[in-house]
């Protein structure tokens, strides 16, 4: 098998950044086949026992391991606007804890954007990447549109 990071962390001068990574709240994982009943997107990714997730120390643990300087961490799109706080706010906690390591970005439910994005901007957590991801409706949807 290929291993990505082995040949990025050989003898480079370069920090290693891993862009898309996903965390969750220990009790999450703790508690996996709850959630997979609360939300059929989160069932989909992660119904299959060897789908892998990781709270934020096993993140930190795994960049050590693999020798990776940094990464840009995410939660997950519930469908679930509470959901999402939640896992924004273990984001969050995360990135403060490790704030040379860790880059949070907040995901959000496809229902109400402008309110969750207008309470991003405020968060910590970056919101820019919503344009892409809404097709440049981001400044207009925390403006109140």
């Amino acid at each position: 098998m290929f291993d990505f990071y082995a040949l990025l962390c050989e003898n480079s001068a370069v920090p290693v950044i891993d862009f898309h990574t996903h965390i969750f709240p220990p009790e999450i994982i703790a508690q996996r086949k709850v959630y997979l009943q609360r939300d059929s997107w989160f069932r989909q990714l992660y119904a299959d026992p060897k789908a892998r997730m990781a709270s934020a120390d096993d993140l930190i643990a795994s960049m050590g391991r693999c020798g990776v300087d940094a990464s840009v961490t995410f939660g997950f799109a519930w469908a679930d606007q509470g959901l999402c706080r939640t896992v924004n706010d273990y984001v969050l906690e995360s990135v403060s804890c490790w704030p040379e390591r860790l880059f949070g970005f907040a995901d959000y439910p496809l229902i109400g954007q402008g309110r969750f994005l207008r309470r991003v901007r405020g968060s910590g957590l970056s919101a820019d990447a919503l344009e892409s991801v809404l097709g440049g409706n981001a400044t207009q949807l925390l403006r109140g549109g």
